[in-house]
């Protein structure tokens, strides 16, 4: 295969997954504003539960659907000071990291601004639009 066909097999590629990714999101369009309000809803289902006992899972009941929530999700905590008596300062620096929203938890808005960057390493936002005069496919 050429450079050339490679180059054009690769834009045929790339053309059929755009394609593909603006019909999928085209078709889920009208659901967008339900996704929200899904959310809402199971926020308030499991509230219901927030007391109950996190190895067992809780059944909520409709007229025509039931909820079944699982055992809460194990996670896992550090003991921060075992962990610097263990490790030291110098290694326990190393391996500590901290969180925005700890920091602006314990800062004020000025010293926090003087310890801080911010650079654009985050993912992108993808959007997708019809083509107003597509080409015919082949």
């Amino acid at each position: 295969m050429t450079k050339a066909e490679a180059e054009e097999k690769e834009k045929l590629l790339r053309e059929s997954i755009v394609d593909e990714y603006g019909a999928l999101v085209e078709e889920l369009a009208p659901f967008k504003g339900k996704q929200s309000r899904v959310e809402e809803l199971a926020k308030v289902i499991r509230s219901w539960f927030a007391d109950a006992d996190a190895e067992l899972g809780a059944v909520a009941t409709g007229t025509k659907y039931e909820a079944v929530l699982g055992a809460k999700q194990l996670t896992t905590l550090i003991g921060i000071n075992a962990a610097f008596a263990l490790l030291g300062k110098a290694k326990f620096l190393q391996a500590a990291s901290l969180t925005m929203k700890a920091l602006e938890a314990h800062l004020q808005p000025s010293a926090l601004s003087s310890i801080i960057s911010k650079a654009r390493t985050g993912s992108r936002t993808l959007l997708v639009n019809p083509l107003v005069n597509p080409r015919p496919e082949k």
